[in-house]
């Protein structure tokens, strides 16, 4: 659903066999979203994050425009997450090379 205060779903996360659903909302100036070229990926014991960044190749430069942290447990539901999409937009348009 879209509406005047941006892009409305259900987010199902289940936790010990129980299925708990949220309202996602994404705000306007969230949802234009901001374009990455290069992530890195790092972690400490107790978390993962990732920089999304943009290259500057006149500069031979990368400028991060935004890190997100996560769980372990959030990382591997992004990563399952992530493979699923790809296997999908495979199966649609090819492979990824």
């Amino acid at each position: 659903m879209h509406n005047k205060t941006g892009v409305k779903g259900v987010l199902k996360i289940e936790e010990k066999k129980e299925i708990q659903k949220f309202e996602v909302e994404l705000p306007d100036d969230i949802a234009e979203g901001v374009y990455s070229d290069v992530a890195r990926v790092a972690h400490k014991e107790i978390d993962f994050w990732i920089d999304f960044g943009k290259t500057l190749p006149e500069k031979n430069k990368i400028i991060v425009k935004t890190r997100v942290y996560l769980s372990p447990k959030h990382a591997l539901s992004l990563l399952q997450a992530l493979q699923e999409n790809i296997n999908i937009y495979e199966s649609k348009f090819g492979k990824i090379d």
